[in-house]
């Protein structure tokens, strides 16, 4: 790539999963990409994907301002929303999600348009269409709203397509891959003998590995189709259960039955509780993204997806 093609990237969220994720993505292209980090621990994960720490509060305007300045970033890449988007995301996880759609959204927006020429790529929900009653829709559908993270979502959405700032939206399926740390406490328990939760739901999901959402990320940031909504997931809705059975399996484990709740289930609150994404069936069509910015998924459906997800973590166990 010419060192006039390479871009300047700012990533909100860059030490969550998501933002690890894009953050490769962008240097695999060989862009420049920055982030920020609140202790020494993060900075060092940033430094290894191939990133720029910065140290600033994401919700203070000065301090975001600064960091566009210092890092002479111009694309940026509001991950922190997804921060929830999981199969099993935590109260934590739901919190740090629910303030970046809110206050990060605003910090963000006042700090870019002070920017010459940016441009932003805002990450949200394909869920956002709640129960689409099996049919894979497009983004012409009525989104639904529903729970507090859901509005949340919507409002932002609002706000990112009514500024001035040119930008475009990514609605992500349900994400997963090696970084996820509920699949990773998943995976503990279940090599402990421990059971799926209960109540997960038999409804449809939408899909998406990291690493796609990733290429969606860079494909929007190199092209820029501002004012501008796509989908992104994989080619193959299935239901959680399947998701979950195809875990365990590929594991070399039959897949149990509900487990009693332990403590990771206490943890990790179940879909549908009060503030999360409703359990319901959705799917979504990804023509637009295909058509417009030429994305298709590395990982076509989430048995392949998990391959590579527990081919990455035996990797990793094999090297100690």
């Amino acid at each position: 790539m010419d060192a006039d093609d390479r871009l300047k990237v700012f990533i909100t969220g860059a030490t969550t999963a998501p933002g690890l994720a894009i953050m490769r993505g962008f240097v695999a292209h060989d862009h420049t990409v920055a982030g920020n980090a609140a202790t020494l621990a993060e900075a060092q994960r940033l430094r290894a994907s191939g990133g720029l720490p910065v140290y600033i509060d994401e919700h203070n305007a000065a301090d975001m301002a600064g960091a566009l300045r210092m890092t002479g970033a111009k694309v940026l890449v509001h991950a922190a929303p997804l921060a929830a988007n999981s199969l099993l995301p935590d109260a934590g996880q739901l919190a740090a999600a629910l303030a970046s759609l809110q206050a990060g959204t605003d910090t963000l927006l006042g700090a870019a348009a002070q920017v010459e020429d940016p441009h932003l790529v805002f990450c949200s929900y394909a869920s956002l269409y709640g129960d689409t009653q099996g049919e894979a829709v497009c983004e012409a559908h009525e989104a639904a709203g529903g729970s507090a993270l859901h509005e949340a979502t919507l409002a932002a959405e609002r706000k990112v397509l009514d500024s001035d700032v040119p930008a475009c939206i990514l609605r992500a399926g349900v994400l997963y891959g090696p970084e996820s740390e509920s699949l990773a406490a998943l995976r503990a328990s279940l090599l402990k003998g421990g059971g799926l939760p209960s109540g997960i739901g038999e409804g449809l999901a939408s899909w998406l590995h990291y690493e796609d959402l990733a290429q969606a990320a860079v494909l929007g940031a190199e092209q820029r189709p501002a004012g501008s909504v796509f989908n992104v997931a994989d080619d193959r809705p299935a239901t959680r259960h399947e998701f979950l059975e195809h875990f365990a399996q590929r594991m070399g484990l039959a897949l149990p039955g509900p487990g009693r709740p332990g403590a990771l289930w206490r943890r990790l609150p179940l879909p549908g509780r009060a503030g999360g994404q409703a359990v319901t069936s959705f799917a979504v069509n990804c023509d637009a993204i295909r058509g417009v910015l030429g994305w298709s998924p590395q990982y076509a459906g989430h048995d392949s997806g998990l391959e590579q997800t527990l081919l990455t973590w035996r990797a990793a166990d094999a090297r100690g």
